[in-house]
């Protein structure tokens, strides 16, 4: 019968419902995803682990305009530098590795990476030197949420002292302004503060 009608619906293996992304200050972490603390997202993916910025990061720095890929990298080296406008930012991972593959989407088209970071915009795919220790390293959404909840406070801290109250509408509300707005100092203090390894 099944040659003949086809497979019944009712048999028919589907995917498991995609998880829907949880907010903090109207930043989007995805539950089923690990972090890093310097706003790295990462999936494992058998012996492998595919990469890109969680949104944090990706209102923090705007619209992408391009992207430095690294061959290696470990906690003292950048994975990536992405730069914004006048702004650059190098970003870092609790772990050694290598590059696998770059994502041929953000490569054409580095925005991106920051309109659709946990999808379409993903970077790497990455080996890591050891995958226990890269697993240990990571974070759970539930932590992942927390520190985004402390570097909002910190940026509306900051914010509010550089900018005024008048762009507060939570930190998501400003983020995309801030590279332009900042001083110099104040963005190396900030983007050390938020996206170093450790």
């Amino acid at each position: 019968l099944e040659d003949t009608y086809g497979t019944h619906p009712a048999f028919i293996a589907r995917p498991a419902a995609e998880q829907l992304p949880m907010q903090v200050d109207q930043v989007e972490i995805m539950p089923d995803f690990l972090y890093t603390r310097s706003h790295i997202w990462v999936k494992p993916l058998g012996k492998r682990f595919r990469i890109g910025i969680d949104d944090f990061a990706a209102r923090f720095i705007g619209k992408v305009d391009s992207i430095a890929p690294q061959d290696s990298f470990r906690p003292d080296r950048p994975v990536w530098k992405l730069a914004s406008g006048k702004r650059t930012l190098d970003m870092y991972v609790p772990f050694g590795g290598k590059t696998i593959e770059m994502n041929p989407l953000v490569r054409s088209v580095p925005s991106l990476a920051g309109k659709n970071p946990y999808r379409q915009g993903w970077i790497y795919t990455v080996s890591a030197e050891n995958n226990t220790e890269a697993l240990n390293s990571l974070m759970s959404a539930d932590k992942a949420i927390q520190v985004v909840h402390k570097h909002s406070d910190r940026l509306r801290t900051q914010t509010d002292k550089t900018l005024g109250t008048t762009l507060l509408d939570g930190a998501a509300g400003m983020l995309g302004d801030i590279p332009n707005r900042l001083t110099d100092e104040e963005w190396q203090t900030l983007t050390k503060e938020f996206f170093s390894a450790v």
